[in-house]
This record gives structure tokens, sequence and C-alpha cells, in this order.
């Protein structure tokens, strides 16, 4: 069986050396948080927008249906 020394392909040595998983810092948790969050709203607002949207062309005379 043929092994592959993953050190092998770094870059440079010195990422070689880094450790192979990395812990999340509180920055970037809250970063997270609030592009999700961001989503979230803009998201939430769109439906809210389609549904204010759906309900005046409800109100639009000679609307169909």
């Amino acid at each position: 069986m043929i092994q592959i020394n993953p050190d092998a392909f770094a870059i440079c040595q010195s990422c070689a050396n880094q450790e192979r998983e990395r812990r999340v810092t509180t920055n970037q948790a809250y970063f997270v948080v609030l592009v999700c969050g961001a989503f979230l709203v803009f998201a939430a607002s769109m439906a809210l927008a389609y549904v204010k949207y759906r309900r005046w062309i409800k109100q639009q005379p000679g609307a169909a249906e």
C-alpha cells in the first residue's frame, strides 16, 4: 500500500507545521452569526414584501382570481 505524506503537499514548510484543526475564535463565531442573521432578516423582509404585494394585487380593480 502506498502511503502519502500530507506535509509533502504543503505550499511552504511553515504551513506543514501548523495544526491540522483550528478552533473558531469568538470574533469569527460572531461574524458567522452576523452573516446568518443578515441573511435571515433579508429573507424575512422579502417574504413580507411578497405578501404585501400579493394583497395589493388582490385589491386592484379587475384582478383576475
